[in-house]
């Protein structure tokens, strides 16, 4: 036991060496070949898990994936936790959303479930393991408002952020306060909302440790509402300490996006070589964090940056590589949302028969009540019949019972119907959630085809003015294309809306000539909207 505590105390000793880089990974390695027992390995796979959370994911998951296994082998459910905790959190990053949401729900359930356990060996030396698990449960909620905000549902990742934060709070978890806030100021960022945006971004930074490694993120959130806001003197030294913070404390992904915007910065201030410096820095980066929409925005800069020095047939490459990746990303995007909306409906429809169950249970209690009930009448009835002398007081008796029972059945009567008004307004909301993604997609078409036609009109002035009439024909047979994508787009929204305009058009009841062929492709396709 001696040689155990050594050892971990050996392992906690290498975390205050973080800033290290290198160094603090060679001595948790050593540490691992040292290791006396799996509690420690354990302890040293989830450190190294930590350490290249923020630049080789790949890496991260194998060594969270030894960790966790070893914690169930350990039965040590709150550590457990923490470990699918992390994985949710680097699964989200990759942008696989289901896998993502379907781990930090079986670490919710865990936590939940754990509220009395008491494991041997907490997760952070000196805490108890009542305080990590509050520690544990703020960082889930916080890795479900990242995930709602990547998919679009704002309302949820707000709330999760600020549980999150309250969580936190009430066990003085500083790091995980900050972290919430800085999450808070980016979705009021994603938002446009800069100035609240700049407001939680300053109000995170007291909360940091000192060798925090997420610091540099809300230095970078700092530098872009600066940027969005044209403040751009402003926006260069945040992104300067960011760039620091992310070197010192190997965090690829501070430093990745530290780069894209000093690309922006000096895009936008025409200062051309500064900005194609940083946005070789941020291609590199986001390369090796296979953050393929960041990608796409660095090549965007890019093409803008290739426009201002007048080059523009590297603009348009550019541009292209960016148009090529959105497309991917689009359709990507689409199979990931469904997938992670079936398991969020998954769980709905779970929670829905549970709220059944519990309501069967208490129709059983209401009937054995009436059987009770009924049974007192029995009683009561003999009664009257051996002693009439009691008879009008019997018949009081049981006039109230009457009165219960009838009181009892409108009860249930009532709860019939509102149980049947809440499963109708369940499939009209499904069927509008179904319907608004159908619109979206057309619509999305026609906004991007808009948008780079506008750009080639633009190109096509240039080329009238240098007389290149054959690249001009290109250009006009390329916006002619994006016109007829864009008119068959429309038309797709259009027959969508034309379908729900029909589905709701009143009936006067009289019976009319059909066709039976149009009725049911019609009933069909709303189905498939359902669905």
């Amino acid at each position: 036991m001696r040689k155990y505590f050594q050892v971990l105390l050996f392992v906690l000793s290498q975390a205050s060496l973080w800033a290290q880089g290198s160094g603090q990974l060679d001595s948790l390695h050593l540490t691992l070949t040292r290791a006396a027992n799996d509690s420690v390995k354990m302890d040293v796979y989830s450190s190294i898990g930590i350490y290249y959370g923020e630049s080789n994911r790949d890496s991260a998951l194998w060594y969270r994936e030894k960790a966790l296994a070893l914690a169930r082998k350990l039965h040590l459910k709150i550590n457990e936790a923490d470990i699918l905790t992390g994985e949710g959190y680097m699964y989200l990053l990759l942008g696989d959303y289901p896998k993502s949401l379907m781990i930090l729900l079986q670490a919710l359930e865990i936590l939940k479930g754990t509220n009395k356990v008491r494991d041997p060996y907490p997760i952070s030396w000196g805490q108890s393991d009542g305080t990590t698990r509050l520690g544990t449960l703020s960082v889930v909620y916080g890795n479900f408002g990242l995930l709602y905000g990547l998919t679009g549902d704002r309302k949820k990742e707000i709330e999760n952020y600020r549980e999150s934060v309250r969580i936190a709070e009430t066990i003085n978890d500083s790091e995980t306060v900050a972290i919430g806030y800085g999450l808070l100021g980016k979705t009021f960022s994603d938002a446009g909302n800069y100035d609240s945006s700049l407001f939680f971004a300053n109000k995170s930074l007291p909360f940091f440790s000192a060798g925090s490694k997420y610091k540099g993120m809300s230095y970078v959130l700092i530098g872009y509402s600066y940027n969005m806001t044209g403040r751009f003197e402003l926006a260069k030294s945040p992104l300067k300490m960011a760039i620091q913070i992310g070197g010192e404390k190997n965090n690829l992904a501070t430093l990745a996006d530290a780069y894209l915007e000093l690309t922006r910065l000096y895009k936008l201030t025409n200062r051309n070589d500064s900005a194609l410096f940083y946005a070789s820095k941020a291609l590199d980066a986001h390369r090796e964090l296979k953050q393929a929409a960041r990608l796409a925005e660095v090549y965007v800069l890019l093409s803008g940056i290739y426009v201002n020095k007048g080059e523009e047939g590297r603009a348009f490459y550019y541009l292209k590589q960016a148009t090529v990746i959105k497309d991917s990303l689009q359709i990507t995007e689409q199979k990931r949302l469904k997938a992670f909306q079936n398991i969020g409906f998954n769980e709905q429809l779970r929670a829905r028969e549970l709220e059944k169950e519990k309501a069967k249970s208490r129709e059983r209690v209401k009937m054995y009540s009436l059987l009770a009930g009924l049974g007192v009448l029995l009683v009561i009835g003999l009664l009257l019949y051996r002693n009439n002398r009691h008879k009008q007081k019997a018949n009081i008796i049981l006039q109230q019972q009457n009165e219960k029972i009838a009181s009892t059945l409108a009860e249930l009567k009532a709860t019939q119907s509102q149980l049947i008004q809440s499963e109708k307004m369940a499939s009209l909301g499904e069927l509008t959630a179904g319907i608004a993604h159908e619109i979206q997609n057309p619509l999305n078409f026609v906004n991007n085809f808009s948008e780079v036609n506008t750009e080639l009109i633009e190109e096509a002035k240039e080329e009238i003015y240098k007389g290149n009439i054959d690249e001009l024909k290109s250009i006009l047979n390329d916006i002619k294309d994006n016109e007829q994508k864009i008119n068959h787009h429309g038309k797709r929204a259009d027959a969508i809306v034309k379908g729900m305009l029909q589905h709701s058009r009143s009936s006067s009841g009289v019976k009319e000539p059909t066709d039976i062929n149009a009725l049911t492709d019609e009933y069909i396709r709303l189905c498939y909207h359902g669905l």
